[in-house]
């Protein structure tokens, strides 16, 4: 059976995003900077994993086998 080989890459590397309060589920900026940094971190992680997919696999090259 033939098969053709695909090279691909993805269509950006970074980005960035502005994300609100509500997305981190605090009222206050002083409610957010009283949290410690690692709740921070899951808060803001959590936020960005709720994001629409920003990237997409794109083809690169191909060859037939």
């Amino acid at each position: 059976m033939e098969r053709i080989n695909v090279k691909w890459d993805v269509n950006t590397t970074s980005g960035s995003e502005n994300i609100s309060l509500e997305q981190l589920e605090c009222e206050s900026m002083e409610e957010w900077t009283s949290l410690d940094e690692d709740e921070q971190r899951d808060r803001l992680q959590n936020a960005l994993d709720e994001l629409p997919e920003r990237t997409s696999i794109i083809l690169d090259t191909f060859e037939v086998r």
